[in-house]
């Protein structure tokens, strides 16, 4: 009973918080020294908390009047955002990468940037993101969010793995065909015929439909797409490897990897000869695998399909409706994403292996001395930039799409359902949430 009372007034609460929010004014935050307290939260814990806080500590030394104080969440970050929307207490400034913008800004729970910006520097902001980075942000006709790193993703390869097949890591696989040779020359099996190592298990339908280059929707008509003929082929691709190398013993194989994070990723624990994942890989192989040579090279494509594409996402920052000190949180968020910032920003990005928002932060010394400590991390700067990269569909039910995109993915790749048939079903659900959606208005 609590639970739905509780649904209950939150509905009807976030349902006025275009009218009930804009109109309040809660006093300042003031510190005794008389600076402006902007509390931030964010989603970050262990070793990232940290680069966080030095982040913030480096804004606060750096001037006088604002001072950042960062709050981990966990749990229910995004519940319990919308709960203190509800309550008329929100934080100045949220660090994301779910996918809430669209639902989100369109219910008018967020502040747009662009109403902290003069037109002229709006449109010399939106000029320097990447294009990736510029629609994450954006909803309609304004910027919600301020993306601070981007995440591309690529081939990883181990180049000894390669060797010991007969296979030249000096020239990687460029096509999908080549890409089912390398991966079946490297599969290893146990005694009793066990997967013991994948040559590659493709993962990420959205990744493999960027490069087919299918899109799962039509901004234009306000269509779902998602069985789009090149999306159904990726998917087709994708399942080819659950029978070539028996649902049943890939399935035994997923279930005894460990978690992937740090020195317990499969591709550190050699688990894998080839992996599609993102730049921030480079990191975790120089901390936990410094032994293993890892080459990186675009995600190979089809005939007909798209060079150096993929799916891109990152981490932005948002201001929620009721934000007590929205101005100075823009003044933090440009500080961290390098806007009128260049150096410290791209030097913020050398801390967490994070591609930036600009690519004009690439092109600052700092950053170019990372690369040149890190040449893996090229190939991600050269895929970021491409114009075949996707990000998720700019919707109102993109949550509703990412979760469904998972089902889907996974009913294929276990052989319950054709791609087609899942791809179908997938296109039918949420095309029926977005008319619902499109219904209310809200």
């Amino acid at each position: 009973m609590a639970t739905s009372l509780t649904r209950r007034r939150f509905a009807s609460g976030l349902a006025g918080l275009g009218i009930g929010l804009a109109g309040g004014c809660a006093p300042p935050r003031r510190s005794s020294d008389g600076r402006t307290d902007v509390v931030f939260w964010h989603m970050w814990t262990g070793e990232w908390e940290k680069v966080v806080n030095r982040i913030v500590a480096r804004f606060n030394e750096s001037q006088r009047s604002i001072r950042v104080r960062p709050l981990v969440v966990t749990g229910d970050a995004n519940t319990k955002l919308l709960l203190a929307l509800v309550g008329g207490d929100p934080p100045d400034l949220m660090a994301q990468w779910n996918q809430v913008i669209p639902a989100w800004a369109r219910k008018g729970a967020l502040v747009a940037f662009d109403s902290l910006m003069s037109a002229d520097e709006y449109r010399r902001f939106r000029a320097w993101l990447y294009p990736a980075a510029r629609e994450i942000g954006t909803y309609g006709e304004h910027l919600y969010a301020v993306c601070m790193s981007l995440n591309a993703h690529a081939l990883l390869m181990n180049a000894q793995m390669m060797r010991e097949a007969g296979l030249d890591p000096d020239r990687p696989p460029a096509s999908i065909a080549d890409l089912d040779t390398y991966a079946n020359e490297m599969v290893k099996y146990d005694a009793r015929g066990k997967i013991d190592r994948m040559g590659l298990l493709p993962l990420n339908l959205h990744q493999w439909a960027a490069v087919w280059g299918g899109d799962f929707y039509d901004p234009v008509t306000e269509r779902i797409t998602a069985n789009h003929p090149r999306i159904v082929e990726a998917l087709e691709w994708m399942t080819s490897y659950s029978r070539k190398y028996d649902v049943n013993k890939v399935s035994s194989f997923q279930a005894g990897l460990t978690q992937q994070v740090g020195d317990s990723w499969p591709f550190v624990k050699k688990k894998f000869a080839l992996i599609q994942d993102g730049q921030w890989r480079v990191e975790d192989m120089k901390k936990f695998a410094p032994d293993i040579e890892c080459r990186v090279t675009p995600l190979p494509h089809p005939p007909d399909g798209k060079e150096r594409a993929c799916h891109v996402n990152g981490n932005f920052l948002i201001i929620p409706r009721g934000a007590r000190h929205a101005p100075e949180a823009w003044e933090f968020a440009k500080f961290w994403c390098g806007w009128q910032h260049e150096d410290i920003g791209a030097d913020i990005a050398t801390w967490g292996g994070w591609i930036p928002a600009s690519p004009a932060l690439t092109r600052t010394a700092p950053y170019r001395n990372y690369v040149k400590e890190n040449p893996a991390f090229q190939t991600f700067l050269d895929v970021v930039g491409s114009p075949n990269v996707r990000i998720t569909p700019v919707t109102p039910v993109q949550a509703f799409l990412w979760d469904r995109l998972k089902a889907t993915e996974e009913s294929a790749l276990r052989l319950k359902q054709t791609p087609r048939e899942a791809l179908d079903y997938m296109t039918y659900e949420v095309q029926r949430e977005l008319d619902k959606v499109n219904q209310r208005g809200s």
